[in-house]
């Protein structure tokens, strides 16, 4: 037992010898990377319909909040890792800011034919914050958007394609998001 003992013992001091280094090694941005971490996963779980308008507003506010924060760092006064964070933070905030705005882009190049989806956002807005839906209202906006749904159904039978692949997957994206809206 007195072995055991002194075995747990040593163990404990070379395990705690060997995470200090790690603890050492994290740079100037750890923590505010961390918390963007957090913050993204926060997100990301109450705006849950991808291609809602709402949604990218939010994260565009998000990833310009992040960007400005970096900003208030002094490059040169970086660690050699810290500098290395914050290149690839920016740039990843960055690429993010540029997907948001390629998927305005494409929204508005489809929003034509669903527009009718959208009076589901605020619906879903509503009862994401919790919010008493008014069922009579609730159910006129469905049936609105049922009728309208199958006046475009019909024009698009008619039409001749004129989606790009990338247009039609984003639109295709954008439906399933909003049935799921629906359902949850």
């Amino acid at each position: 037992m007195k072995y055991l003992f002194s075995l747990l013992f040593l163990l404990t001091i070379v395990y705690g010898q060997a995470q200090a280094p790690l603890i050492e090694q994290a740079s100037e941005l750890y923590e505010v990377m961390t918390r963007y971490r957090a913050d993204n996963g926060s997100l990301n779980r109450f705006y849950y319909m991808r291609n809602s308008p709402e949604r990218r507003t939010r994260f565009k506010q998000f990833y310009q909040s992040y960007l400005s924060e970096l900003d208030t760092y002094d490059f040169d006064q970086l660690s050699q890792g810290g500098k290395v964070d914050y290149i690839l933070f920016k740039r990843d905030l960055e690429s993010n800011l540029s997907e948001l705005n390629h998927q305005n882009e494409q929204y508005a190049s489809i929003k034509r034919w669903l527009s009718p989806g959208e009076a589901l956002y605020p619906i879903e807005q509503k009862r994401r914050r919790g919010y008493k839906l008014d069922a009579q209202a609730t159910a006129q906006s469905l049936s609105d958007l049922h009728n309208d749904i199958v006046a475009i159904r019909a024009e698009l039978t008619n039409a001749e394609p004129f989606l790009t692949p990338a247009l039609a997957d984003r639109a295709k994206r954008t439906v399933l998001n909003q049935i799921d809206g629906l359902e949850s």
